[in-house]
């Protein structure tokens, strides 16, 4: 191929298709031509391939043409490799140019690191350039500094954009401030949509208001998709209905069995 562009699709092709050598060897060719493309292609290859020094030269060969989606993705190498200054200067110089994910990632770095202030404003400056998962981090940091009425704002907006955690985080937190019926219609959103925290959250939350057979459909339908503790909190309630059973079946004394007293 004299057409570098086709030595890179094809390459994207022969990847996508599960023929990882075939494909860098169609990289390779391209970015011997100085495809900017093809270098980050060939870093994501090499990265998948558990190659990271050579992933970071691609990368850093496809950052110095210019390309801001190596720059992100050589920070993220970076910071998997324990260097994190130089993964926050590499963020920085992708969210500069634009990079609205690179943006998102330097402001989990700086959560990471303790550096809130700074974390909000590389998150706001992603939710400006439209990057929906910022918007649920940044309701993250504002639920977790104790600025509730802001982050109800921000998860509201992540939701109404279809983020089925936000739907998750704001349903939780409209729950723990007694707003129930609005909790309850997020929950079901990010249930519906397959999001298991909401699922068995949901079934806590149905729990907590008495409708316990709701909840119990709730809690098993998150356990069956994967919920590592729904099958405990689905067992917990399981308990609940039982004990309540028997207390109306015991009549109006209120009295447990004997054997059952602890």
């Amino acid at each position: 191929f004299k057409n570098v562009n086709a030595m890179n699709n094809l390459g994207n092709l022969l990847a996508r298709r599960g023929r990882p050598d075939e494909a860098e060897a169609a990289y390779r060719q391209a970015v011997g031509s100085g495809l900017a493309d093809a270098m980050a292609h060939l870093g994501i290859l090499l990265e998948d391939d558990e190659r990271p020094a050579e992933a970071e030269v691609a990368y850093r060969q496809a950052a110095d043409a210019g390309h801001t989606g190596a720059m992100n993705n050589l920070g993220f190498l970076m910071e998997d490799e324990g260097r994190p200054a130089e993964a926050e200067a590499t963020y920085r110089q992708a969210a500069d140019a634009g990079h609205a994910g690179a943006m998102h990632n330097l402001g989990n770095l700086l959560v990471r690191a303790g550096r809130p202030d700074e974390a909000e404003a590389a998150y706001r400056r992603a939710t400006d350039a439209g990057h929906t998962e910022s918007l649920n981090n940044l309701g993250n940091l504002l639920a977790g500094t104790g600025r509730l009425p802001e982050a109800v704002a921000v998860y509201r907006r992540a939701a109404d954009a279809g983020h089925t955690s936000a739907m998750n985080n704001l349903g939780t937190l409209l729950a723990s401030a007694g707003r129930p019926d609005e909790a309850e219609r997020l929950l079901r959103r990010a249930a519906d949509a397959g999001h298991i925290n909401a699922m068995n959250n949901l079934g806590k939350l149905l729990a907590s208001a008495g409708r316990l057979n709701e909840a119990e459909t709730a809690c098993r339908q998150a356990a069956d998709a994967g919920h590592p503790s729904a099958m405990n909190d689905l067992a917990v309630l399981l308990a609940e209905a039982g004990r309540r059973d028997e207390e109306e079946a015991g009549g109006s004394t209120g009295d447990a069995p004997a054997s059952r007293r602890r």
